[in-house]
């Protein structure tokens, strides 16, 4: 296992796949109930903003960073809110269901479901956000995720996996790209692009290196000299020039660069395809045309969707590049402004929660009883939870049991197995 310093930065050990703005923090400390009524209620004002603007729908705030793996982390709050509001989520319609079945029929009861994301996120995990997606998406048909500020880095996964995209004049999103311990000093961090292009900058000045010098030589020597050996002179020249550089460059780094980088990549592409699938199913089950993305007539082929996903890795200069509502319109994102009364709503919830950390729903009926779930999560002073709504938890002998969460989180039994797999 890894280590990590006070500022939670991955050493070497564990791997960790990190899209974070470094420019941006939030505060450490954990917000409290009552904070939580007060961005509930600031909340109301938005989801009414909201529907007077014709956005309908379910809300919920995603504000801080995203993280992954034990304890509260987004993805583990976000499937115990979801799973708290709606219980177990309906199996969609799937591509081979809607191909079987009669066009204008429902090969699967799946409930209509709009659910809206208010996200301000400097990134964080990977993986987390790749997850949260996915939970969003096996609870809802339509996912329309609004960014009044930033949603960088990792955080960007959820507007890769959305069907609408809100965005303000000053909102952003952000590349795709890992981010690593710098190999020069191991306590920051830095971007794996700039790592593995460096490389590709040597190789290329090589190459460069070699061109220019070998027609130099023909002419200095005045062809009196075999060409065969002009160029294993140029080559030796050129090599010459680049391997003291090689040298500081471990083949285990350069690959593990290139691997941190395809998650990213592979991220986008999954979450695409996803989309892609669901507008064939559309089209088989209601004989609607399948949709096209941002209004560039285009539909989200193989092509586009590697595209889409290459240029969020590899296409930007570094890693803060700010990717605004134009930028993310040419990009392929399917995406609107904010009306202005929304933003200023949304401006007045992520102020409501006072520079914490908040994963939780907006509107009134989902966020009570996501209320009364922490509540029956809270130990009592007799050090059991409520009698409050449980949460199914694995048995050792493989079979469902009803226990409070509170019960599963000190480790009397835990719906995870020790290799972090359900």
């Amino acid at each position: 296992m890894g280590e990590k310093n006070s500022s939670g930065q991955l050493f070497a050990g564990k791997e960790e796949a990190k899209a974070l703005d470094p420019g941006f923090r939030l505060d450490a400390d954990e917000i409290t109930e009552a904070e939580r009524q007060a961005v509930v209620r600031a909340g109301e004002h938005l989801t009414k903003q909201a529907e007077e603007a014709g956005i309908e729908g379910v809300w919920l705030l995603i504000n801080g960073e995203f993280t992954w793996g034990d304890g509260e982390s987004t993805e583990s709050q976000i499937r115990k809110m979801l799973y708290s509001a709606f219980a177990y989520p309906s199996p969609k319609v799937t591509l081979e269901d809607a191909q079987t079945s009669s066009p204008g029929s429902q090969a699967v009861d799946s409930p209509e479901r709009t659910l809206n994301v208010l996200l301000d996120s400097p990134g964080g995990n990977l993986d987390g956000a790749y997850t949260t997606a996915l939970y969003l998406s096996a609870y809802a048909t339509r996912i329309n995720v609004h960014v009044p500020g930033r949603a960088k880095s990792a955080s960007t996964l959820l507007a890769v996996g959305a069907h609408q995209v809100y965005m303000s004049p000053f909102g952003e999103l952000g590349p795709l790209d890992t981010q690593i311990p710098d190999p020069r000093n191991p306590a920051n961090t830095v971007s794996a692009l700039d790592c593995y292009q460096s490389v590709d900058y040597v190789r290329k000045f090589g190459f460069a290196t070699f061109s220019s010098v070998l027609p130099e030589i023909v002419k200095w020597t005045e062809r009196r000299i075999p060409i065969s050996d002009l160029i294993n002179t140029a080559s030796d020249f050129s090599l010459g020039s680049i391997s003291s550089i090689l040298e500081g460059v471990k083949a285990l780094d350069f690959g593990g660069w290139g691997r941190s980088l395809r998650i990213g990549e592979q991220y986008a592409r999954k979450l695409l395809e996803a989309k892609a699938r669901e507008a064939m199913v559309r089209e088989s089950t209601s004989g609607a045309e399948v949709e096209t993305e941002a209004g560039t007539g285009e539909k989200l082929d193989p092509q586009r969707i590697d595209r889409i996903a290459d240029q969020l890795v590899y296409g930007y200069t570094h890693h803060p590049f700010p990717i605004d509502y134009y930028e993310a319109g040419r990009l392929g994102f399917n995406v609107e402004q904010m009306k202005k009364e929304v933003y200023e709503e949304a401006l007045n919830v992520l102020a409501s929660c006072k520079g914490k950390n908040f994963v939780g729903f907006l509107s009134r009926a989902e966020a009570e009883k996501e209320a009364e779930a922490r509540r029956a999560d809270r130990p009592t002073s007799a050090g059991r939870g409520s009698s409050a709504p449980r949460e199914p938890v694995l048995a050792e002998d493989g079979r469902t049991q009803q226990m409070s969460r509170g019960r599963a989180r000190r480790g009397e039994s835990d719906w995870r197995a020790e290799d972090g797999q359900v």
